[in-house]
């Protein structure tokens, strides 16, 4: 199994570990800097989160680590600027 995976990889139901240690479910299949998840955190809710805050995804039963796109992260160098 690899060790990694392309955050554009990640399908509909696969469970991920944000950023803020929160698990999420993700709730699409599509490809981009944004994707709808079901986050499970302090209370649980349904909403669009940034794919760079992605940190883990479990895939066949192994918590792999997720890799992006060189330009979702120039695009979240930006965003930080901006405070978000």
């Amino acid at each position: 199994m690899a060790d990694t995976i392309n955050v554009n990889d990640i399908k509909k139901g696969a469970e991920v570990i944000l950023r803020n240690s929160w698990k999420a479910r993700i709730e699409d299949s599509k490809k981009g800097q944004t994707r709808m998840a079901t986050v499970f955190g302090s209370c649980t809710e349904m909403g669009s989160i940034y794919a760079t805050d992605i940190m883990y995804a479990v895939v066949n039963g192994e918590t792999v680590k997720v890799e992006y796109p060189e330009k979702y992260i120039k695009n979240k160098m930006v965003r930080h600027g901006f405070g978000f």
